[in-house]
């Protein structure tokens, strides 16, 4: 029977949880997998472009602990990367000063992202990073060095797709959000087994939890 698991931990890896794995599962239930079929990893860097190493490492050890338990595996990557002027950074800067107010955090100031309300730039100032458009483009470069593989070439350790999403947005879908041109460095192209997106407005929030 074909099962699918979220955040399973794996072994190696840093015994990182991976997103999504789907496959048979062992006696116990778990996923077995040597009997893997599909896998997703999602990485995400909105700022703190130095963090690209260590989610590089994450998706690169995951892939090789994956591809040694089976090779036959569809193995998909994807990375939203943060190209936008400046990024507020709700999950690791806001929401630790309201662990005892959650209530007031889900309630209040969710909302107030989801509509796209300006005035969280004035008020969380001391939560919002400035980024460079050097710091983005050598984080898409990095993650480009990771390998990809072509359809049936299983010998070989490599994504069988990458989706790299360059993410320009503003709170908090992107839909409201003056819009930005791509400059220079952001002339990038898709190589096999690789895809490449822009969104395009000026600023993030970050709701992501890393």
């Amino acid at each position: 029977t074909i099962t699918s698991w979220l955040n399973v931990r794996t072994p190696g890896a840093r015994n990182r949880k991976i997103d999504l794995l789907v496959g048979e599962a062992d006696a116990s239930g778990k996923p077995d997998l040597e009997k893997l079929r599909f896998c997703v990893e999602n990485k995400s860097v909105m700022t703190a472009h130095r963090n690209q190493y260590a989610r590089f490492d994450d998706l690169n050890e995951a892939l090789q602990v994956l591809h040694h338990a089976k090779a036959e595996a569809v193995l998909v990557a994807t990375v939203i990367i943060g190209v936008a002027d400046r990024v507020l950074n709700i999950p690791d800067r806001v929401k630790p000063f309201y662990k005892t107010k959650l209530a007031e955090f889900n309630e209040q100031l969710l909302p107030r992202l989801s509509s796209g309300d300006q005035t969280l730039w004035e008020q969380f100032a001391w939560a919002v990073s400035i980024n460079r458009a050097s710091d983005s483009a050598k984080t898409v470069e990095k993650f480009r060095q990771l390998p990809t593989r072509s359809p049936g070439h299983t010998r070989y350790v490599g994504h069988d797709l990458q989706s790299i999403h360059c993410a320009l947005a503003s709170v908090s879908d992107g839909s409201d959000g003056a819009p930005m041109s791509m400059s220079s460095s952001w002339s990038i192209s898709a190589k096999s087994g690789r895809n490449i997106s822009l969104f395009t407005n000026r600023d993030w929030v970050d709701t992501f939890e890393h």
